[in-house]
C-alpha cells in the first residue's frame, strides 16, 4: 500500500489538556509520501502530526514505510504549543 498526505490535508492527534495525546502509527509496504499545500490557502501545509496545546504529553508517532517522501513544505513532527512535552517520533524507513 501507499499513502499519499497532499494538498493540505492532514493526519493527527492532538491533546488540549492533562491527558496524554494518542498515538499516530502509519505503516505501509511501499510509499508514504506528505507534500504540499492547500492551493487556495498556501498556509494549510500537508502534515502528519502529534501535538500538545496544554499540560499533557503530545502521544507517540511511528512510521514504518519502504520510502519516506517529504516535500514542498509539508511536515512530519510532534510539537508543543502549551507547557507539555512533545512525543517521540520513530521513522523507519529505507529510503528518506
Amino acid at each position: 500500500p501507499t499513502l499519499l498526505v497532499q494538498d493540505g490535508s492532514a493526519i493527527s492527534s492532538r491533546t488540549f489538556s492533562r491527558a496524554l495525546g494518542g498515538k499516530v502509527t502509519i505503516q505501509t509496504n511501499h510509499l508514504t509520501q506528505i507534500e504540499g499545500s492547500f492551493s487556495l490557502d498556501p498556509t494549510d501545509i500537508s502534515i502528519i502530526s502529534t501535538a500538545t496545546h496544554g499540560m499533557g504529553q503530545a502521544g507517540e508517532l511511528k512510521l514504518s514505510t519502504k520510502h519516506l517522501s517529504v516535500l514542498d513544505g509539508a511536515l512530519l513532527l510532534s510539537g508543543t504549543f502549551g507547557s507539555g512535552n512533545s512525543g517521540n517520533i520513530t521513522v523507519n524507513a529505507d529510503t528518506i
